[in-house]
């Protein structure tokens, strides 16, 4: 398994406690790109390949929780 295929499954963890409705993708500029959907809206996110630092998967945990928030989602997701 690459770093690439380990970065995606736990992205879509993380995303997963918050939503179902999502896409997970590599972007033509080779990051990894996600889809989240509240309703009708939808927000894009971007996340590098392989992580930067220890707390990369958390600053992309608060981004999505602060995405979906302002989408209209629950103010208390399942983290």
């Amino acid at each position: 398994m690459t770093s690439c295929q380990k970065r995606m499954r736990e992205l879509s963890r993380v995303i997963g406690s918050v939503t179902t409705d999502h896409e997970i993708s590599i972007s033509k500029g080779n990051h990894i790109q996600v889809v989240i959907r509240c309703g009708e809206e939808q927000r894009k996110l971007f996340s590098g390949k392989t992580p930067s630092d220890h707390r990369s998967l958390m600053n992309f945990k608060s981004s999505v929780k602060r995405a979906y928030q302002e989408m209209g989602g629950p103010k208390e997701p399942r983290f």
